[in-house]
C-alpha cells in the first residue's frame, strides 16, 4: 500500500523494520500534506490515559446495551453474566470472542443489535484495516480543515468595539482564533486597568491588574520589539493575552505588532507568507476536481482581499497586480472589461 503511493507521490515517505524472522517490528510513513503540517506545527505527542483502565473506552459503549437491547432483558440475570463474562476479559482472543459473542447473539435473539459493538470489535483489527481505518480518519480531518479554511476566507467577523487593532485581527487569524482574542481584547476593555508605568527606558514595564485581582507584568523591549507578559500565554498558546491587548490600547496602537502574530493561527498561505511564516509548498502529486480548486481559488482570493482591506493603498497596488496577472493569463484574447 505504501510503496503504491510513494509511486502515486515523489514527495511520500515511508519506511519500514523486519525482525530476524521477516516479521514487521516499525513502519512509518508521511504524506506531503503531513509534512507541511510538521512544518508549520512541528510534533505532537498524545496519551492516552485511559489505556489499560476501561479499555477502548468499554464502559461508554456498554452504558448504550439499554438502548439496543429489548427491555425484557434488562433485568436477566443471566444475560448479563453471559455479556459480562465476553466483553469484560483482556484475555481473550479475538477468535474467541467472536464466537462467544455470536452465541449470546444467537441465545437471547439479538442478531440485529451487533452494531452497538463494532467499535470494540474494530479495536482489535488487523494491521491493514488499521490504516484504512487511519487514512479514513486523517481525511475526515483534513476535509473539515479545508471546509473551515473556506468558511474563513467567507465569513465577515461582527466586531465588538471600535478598537481598529480588533478589526486588523479579524482579518489575518482564523476564525476561531479571533473568537478567542476578540475575548481578550473585550476582557482588555472591560476588566483590566494599568497599575504602574515605567517607560523611560528598556525594556518598558507595565502592571496590569485583571478581573480576578491579580497584576501581571507586561514587558517590552524597544530593541527588539519583543513583548513578554509574566501569564506567558502567547508563549503557551501563540494568542495575545488580555494583559499585553490592554498595553497596546495604552500605547494607541492601531494593528497587532508582527512579533505577537502566532503564525499558526493565521488563516491562509497567502496571509503566512506575508507574515514570513514558513508555508513553502512541499511536491504533491495530488489530484483534485475542478469544483475543489475553485473553492480553494476563490478562498486565497478573498482571504488576500481581507488582508489589504484595511490599507487603500494595498486596494490600488492588489488591484494592478490582478488585472496584469488578467492580462497575462488571457495573453492573445484579453479582456478589456473591468467588470
Amino acid at each position: 500500500m505504501k510503496k503504491k503511493n510513494k509511486e502515486n507521490c515523489d514527495a511520500f515517505t515511508y519506511e519500514y523494520e523486519v525482525d530476524s524472522h521477516s516479521r514487521l517490528m516499525h513502519l512509518f510513513w508521511c504524506d506531503p500534506i503531513a509534512k507541511k503540517n510538521f512544518m508549520q506545527f512541528g510534533d505532537i505527542v498524545s496519551f492516552d490515559t485511559t489505556y489499560s483502565s476501561n479499555r477502548w473506552c468499554m464502559w461508554h459503549i456498554m452504558a448504550k446495551v439499554a438502548e439496543k437491547v429489548p427491555k425484557s432483558l434488562l433485568g436477566n440475570s443471566e444475560f448479563k453474566n453471559d455479556l459480562n463474562s465476553c466483553v469484560w476479559s483482556e484475555l481473550i482472543e479475538p477468535t474467541e470472542f467472536e464466537d462467544k459473542w455470536k452465541t449470546v447473539m444467537e441465545t437471547y435473539e439479538l442478531e440485529g443489535t451487533e452494531c452497538f459493538f463494532k467499535r470494540y470489535t474494530q479495536s482489535r483489527a488487523n494491521l491493514v484495516v488499521f490504516l484504512m481505518n487511519f487514512n479514513n480518519a486523517v481525511d475526515a480531518l483534513r476535509n473539515h480543515s479545508a471546509k473551515l479554511d473556506y468558511m474563513d476566507s467567507n465569513t465577515t467577523a461582527k466586531m465588538k468595539t471600535e478598537w481598529s487593532l480588533e478589526k486588523h485581527a479579524s482579518t489575518i487569524f482564523t476564525d476561531g482564533a479571533f473568537k478567542e482574542i476578540q475575548e481578550r481584547i473585550l476582557e482588555a476593555y472591560n476588566h483590566c486597568s494599568l497599575v504602574s508605568i515605567s517607560n523611560d527606558s528598556s525594556p518598558e514595564v507595565y502592571k496590569v491588574l485583571d478581573h480576578f485581582s491579580n497584576t501581571w507584568t507586561v514587558t517590552f523591549s524597544v530593541e527588539d520589539s519583543v513583548w513578554q507578559c509574566g501569564c506567558k500565554m502567547f508563549s503557551r498558546t501563540g494568542l495575545v493575552c488580555c494583559h499585553i491587548f490592554l498595553v497596546l490600547k495604552n500605547k494607541k496602537m492601531c494593528l497587532i505588532p508582527e512579533n505577537l502574530i502566532g503564525g499558526r493561527w493565521l488563516k491562509s498561505p497567502l496571509v503566512k507568507a506575508d507574515h514570513a511564516v514558513q508555508c513553502q509548498d512541499v511536491a504533491t502529486h495530488v489530484y483534485v476536481d475542478e469544483k475543489k480548486a475553485q473553492a480553494i481559488l476563490l478562498g486565497d482570493m478573498l482571504g488576500l482581499y481581507q488582508t489589504v482591506s484595511v490599507d487603500i493603498d494595498q486596494i490600488h497596488e492588489l488591484t494592478s497586480i490582478v488585472r496584469e496577472a488578467r492580462q497575462q493569463i488571457f495573453a492573445d484574447d484579453v479582456v478589456t472589461s473591468t467588470a
